[in-house]
């Protein structure tokens, strides 16, 4: 499953492992305007409406971090090898 809001609306429930991918919040803002083609203000209203980034890591199994500074795919190896 992938959504924003996995813990708000319980989706989380029943799932064998959950994996938060995370990015500093103006990166967030950033991508979810040129993906949606919404203005910032309308990201920043839908952030508020959600649980914090730092409650979503911490509700989660795993986290990768996406912030353009960090590999991902070492990170997903990892993660990868778990389950394997």
């Amino acid at each position: 499953k992938e959504t924003a809001i996995l813990f708000e609306s319980r989706s989380d429930k029943g799932l064998d492992a959950v994996i938060c991918v995370s990015a500093p919040l103006n990166i967030r803002i950033d991508r979810a305007v040129k993906r949606d083609g919404c203005t910032e203000k309308e990201i920043k209203n839908r952030i508020e409406n959600q649980i914090s980034q730092e409650e979503k890591e911490n509700l989660s199994d795993y986290i990768i971090v996406n912030d353009e500074k960090d590999l991902l795919l070492p990170q997903i190896i990892k993660i990868h090898r778990l389950f394997s």
